[in-house]
């Protein structure tokens, strides 16, 4: 009889990208090898840190800044607002990737890094274009000269958006994911009109659009459908551009 044939272990196949599809780009852990691109990321690391500890940075001065000493309950209060509650979202998400980028694994989803870039975006355009348009009458480039103000409602939406499109691998994000997000508007649209009759002062609604006393149940309702569907679109605004910078960077 003949001996049997001795089976051959199949080629091996190049080891495929641990990365996260939100850090890749930033972190050299795609799928460059052999064209540069993996060197460029390492290179372009520092850089990808500095601006996130930046973020971080600008979120807790914004946060922080302000005279006297509050009291728990007056910072209890501070976190009724939108935007302290966005930032410090955005905080922890950003955070965490710094974290992740020096570990070089572990990264945030790509879709909670996008959610927690267009919860603070929500942040600076609604502020910079109803509650103070253009930033006040004396701002230059939505800049008013204030510590809190232009922190938490101009450099930090700008660097968060700047971070997502310059720094993340493209072309994870999904449609789906711009109505996903749309769950902690709701639900921060719930908190409030919940809280409202629970609390006692003249500020029971911290933002004058969603005002009971006001406006009315109706017209507030309205309101909040409004913003809503605002809000989709610009989380669709987010996935598109995501997906156009996907087909340039091929």
């Amino acid at each position: 009889m003949d001996e049997p044939a001795t089976q051959q272990p199949p080629p091996a196949t190049p080891r495929q990208s641990a990365g996260s599809g939100a850090e890749g780009a930033a972190t050299g852990r795609g799928n460059g090898r052999g064209n540069g691109h993996g060197d460029r990321s390492r290179a372009r690391r520092p850089v990808v840190l500095a601006h996130r500890i930046l973020i971080v940075l600008l979120v807790v001065v914004g946060i922080l800044h302000g005279d006297g000493s509050p009291t728990p309950g007056e910072w209890a209060a501070r976190f009724v607002y939108f935007t302290i509650q966005s930032n410090t979202i955005l905080a922890a998400v950003v955070a965490w990737s710094i974290v992740a980028t020096l570990r070089g694994r572990g990264h945030p989803p790509v879709w909670v890094k996008g959610g927690a870039a267009l919860f603070v975006t929500i942040t600076g355009v609604v502020y910079n274009t109803v509650l103070n348009p253009g930033g006040g009458e004396d701002a230059v480039l939505l800049l008013q000269g204030e510590v809190e103000n232009d922190t938490l409602h101009v450099l930090v939406p700008l660097l968060a958006v700047l971070d997502v499109l310059l720094w993340d691998r493209h072309g994870r994000l999904r449609w789906r994911h711009a109505a996903v997000w749309l769950l902690y508007p709701l639900a921060y649209f719930g908190f409030v009109l919940v809280r409202g009759p629970l609390v006692e002062g003249e500020n029971r609604y911290p933002y004058f659009f969603v005002d009971v006393d006001r406006f009315g149940y109706p017209a507030v309702l309205v309101m909040a459908l409004i913003c809503t569907v605002a809000f989709w679109l610009l989380g669709l605004l987010f996935v598109a551009a995501d997906r156009l910078l996907a087909r340039v960077g091929r």
